[in-house]
């Protein structure tokens, strides 16, 4: 009981820190506008993922799309690669292929065919995520190099569960701003983690995990970049928010569905 009551205050508390989210879920994903007639290349605007979806909409430009994190998102049970196998059966027209990274190797292994599409355009998805990585492990030796050589038109960044109990959180800026300097520089988009709770986290080590979300919010707020935020549909779960987290980090099957919606509402939303 006592561990319970420590979660629920954690979730409290962070509920006082993230700011309210109204969300809206679609009975069904608005179908893809007609291919233009006269194509005109569009750089990536604020919000990047929505603009990248009318991209593949459009039907004729190639897109690369990458995400850098941990082991909420390396497993083809979570969010990340449902949502490639999403993004894939939604363009068929589109050659969608899906690269894991191989932390033994230091590079990424070879494609899944996800949608084998008409040869062209293509859709190249890679995900970086390594289990126990923080921000700075990206950034260690040559490896931002190599989890970075593909030019993206997206980089999700999903940190913060290794982090322990800081509230600040100067690695992932640093990342944030490698990334941002890159040329040509891809879209930055933070991905914001669900919660932590019992048993394996302690309230110290809820907290920073809350309090650096606030972090990566605050920074995102200020560069104009559009966030994926699976933290906050948790904690409007309120006690089924914690039960959908299977050890305190991972969310179970019905957690990931959350944290993939809020990822698909990112992308059907309006674009400016």
């Amino acid at each position: 009981m006592a561990f319970r009551a420590a979660s629920v205050a954690a979730l409290g508390l962070a509920a006082a820190i993230a700011a309210p989210v109204t969300y809206v879920h679609a009975a069904t994903d608005p179908v893809p506008a007609p291919r233009a007639s006269t194509p005109v290349v569009r750089a990536l605007a604020a919000g990047a993922p929505a603009e990248l979806l009318q991209r593949l909409d459009e039907g004729w430009q190639d897109a690369t799309i990458t995400l850098l994190g941990d082991s909420t998102g390396n497993e083809r049970t979570e969010w990340f690669y449902q949502l490639s196998t999403w993004l894939a059966a939604r363009y068929p027209n589109y050659r969608t292929t899906y690269r894991l990274w191989d932390a033994r190797k230091q590079a990424y292994g070879a494609p899944t065919v996800l949608g084998a599409g008409n040869g062209w355009p293509t859709l190249s998805i890679y995900n970086g995520s390594v289990p126990g990585a923080k921000a700075g492990y990206a950034l260690q030796g040559a490896r931002f190099g190599k989890l970075t050589a593909q030019p993206s038109d997206l980089v999700l960044l999903s940190y913060s569960h290794n982090e322990g109990t800081a509230g600040t959180y100067p690695s992932y800026l640093t990342l944030a701003n490698r990334l941002a300097a890159k040329r040509p520089a891809p879209a930055v988009v933070p991905v914001l983690q669900n919660p932590e709770s019992m048993p394996t986290r302690t309230l110290s080590q809820q907290v920073g995990h809350a309090e650096r979300m606030s972090v990566i919010r605050e920074l995102a707020r200020s560069r104009g970049w559009t966030t994926i935020d699976a933290y906050t549909p948790f904690l409007l779960e309120g006690r089924r928010g914690t039960r959908l987290i299977l050890d305190g980090t991972h969310p179970n099957a019905a957690g990931q569905a959350v944290w993939l919606a809020a990822a698909k509402q990112v992308f059907l939303a309006t674009s400016r």
